[in-house]
């Protein structure tokens, strides 16, 4: 009986574990790559001709970007409720990338 118990106890926390990544990539996915696409593009007056010309492209940009934000998406993570309904989240994900955009724009 304890094998059985501590066998759901693993299951439940590798689920939870494998719950919180697809949330993250949800996130990244719907959010923060698509903003950090808008952002590489927005700031496509800061790259220099040599660049360009060495095959720096806006997605190369945006990479860096994404991976430079690795607090701001945990950070993010750590407001959202991980029991909340693919139809909530769905519905906040427009408001999220909207509010990153904006903060490209409001930089610069």
């Amino acid at each position: 009986m304890r094998a059985i118990i501590y066998s759901l106890l693993a299951w439940f926390f590798i689920a939870s574990a494998a719950h919180s990544n697809d949330i993250r990539a949800e996130l990244v996915e719907w959010v923060i790559d698509p903003c950090m696409q808008v952002g590489a593009a927005a700031s496509v007056n800061e790259y220099d001709r040599e660049a360009i010309d060495l095959g720096i492209k806006r997605e190369h940009i945006a990479e860096i970007m994404l991976a430079s934000r690795e607090s701001y998406i945990k950070d993010l993570l750590s407001k959202m409720n991980k029991d909340t309904t693919w139809e909530a989240r769905r519905a906040a994900y427009p408001i999220m990338l909207k509010l990153c955009v904006l903060g490209f724009f409001k930089e610069g």
